[in-house]
């Protein structure tokens, strides 16, 4: 027998689903209807629904061949959109925001340019003019392209990939496939630190902190680390892991607003310091492990 299911009161709810019917071909609903007033649910206190099935009657012929036949009732129908997954967003690795240095470097450039003009206009009033032009090419072009090369040159990290920009054009590394990850240390009166990635022919360094001698200095961004973490820690290398829980700790502490001695990247510079070491110094994993403690 066909259970219709009809609605108990105004705010019953009939849901019906399909499935093949052994005789007919035809769907067979399966109704939730609500129960008599007397079954009431545990915890609402609202009619618990009953489900029914039964046979249905042929479906009707303008449903036939249909992937799908006409919902029943639009008050139960849900939606669901698949969750789409947006391109990975690029993170700037500069130790120092471009857009603090970049009006200097323009001026810079715009005066190597006007002394080189100048020269070789005052030359070629004594000298033939190719000579002053010469001379004032030497003067003015070296510097003014050092000033450019700087301000274009920036590193991101998109995902799992690093994006260098030069000023002859763009270089990718692959982290997940790198062949060698190494911390270096360069002491000096401005001690840096910088992490050298090395996939295949080619490398890229990422600049990581730089401390002077009485602590303060400059350090990646907490953003920065986290990504750069995340980044090393998808490449099978051990070393490449190492130096991520350096990372790590690194971002801990600056989340804190630890002091400088119990900052890794700075205990590593302060380690090769001791060392009176004067050459740039590339960690052991020995002394990268006794960072993360």
């Amino acid at each position: 027998m066909f259970h219709t299911g009809r609605r108990r009161g105004p705010s019953a709810c009939n849901l019906r689903e399909h499935s093949t019917g052994p005789e007919s071909g035809g769907p067979v609903p399966v109704a939730v209807s609500g129960a008599s007033s007397g079954a009431t649910g545990a915890n609402s206190g609202r009619p618990v629904g009953r489900l029914v099935a039964s046979r249905a009657e042929p479906a009707p012929l303008e449903h036939i061949g249909r992937a799908h036949p006409p919902p029943y009732s639009d008050e139960c129908a849900v939606v669901t959109e698949p969750s789409k997954s947006g391109p990975a967003v690029e993170v700037g690795l500069d130790l120092i925001a471009p857009e603090m240095y970049a009006p200097a470097l323009r001026r810079l450039a715009l005066a190597a340019l006007g002394i080189g003009v100048g020269v070789g206009l005052l030359l070629a009033l004594f000298i033939h003019w190719p000579l002053a032009l010469a001379v004032g090419i030497v003067l003015g072009a070296p510097t003014a392209l050092y000033a450019v090369a700087v301000q274009r040159r920036r590193i991101w990290l998109s995902g799992t990939v690093i994006r260098a920009r030069t000023l002859l054009g763009d270089r990718r590394l692959e982290l997940s496939a790198a062949s060698g990850v190494e911390i270096l240390v360069r002491p000096g009166r401005l001690s840096r630190i910088v992490l050298r990635v090395t996939a295949g022919p080619d490398s890229q360094v990422i600049p990581l902190a730089m401390y002077t001698d009485s602590g303060s200095g400059r350090e990646l961004h907490i953003l920065g680390l986290r990504k750069l973490s995340d980044a090393l820690a998808t490449c099978p290398l051990a070393a490449a892991l190492a130096v991520s829980d350096v990372l790590v700790a690194q971002l801990r502490a600056e989340a804190r607003d630890a002091v400088a001695e119990d900052r890794p990247l700075y205990r590593a510079v302060r380690m090769v310091r001791d060392r009176d070491q004067v050459s740039s110094v590339v960690l052991s994993d020995a002394d990268i492990a006794e960072l993360t403690r």
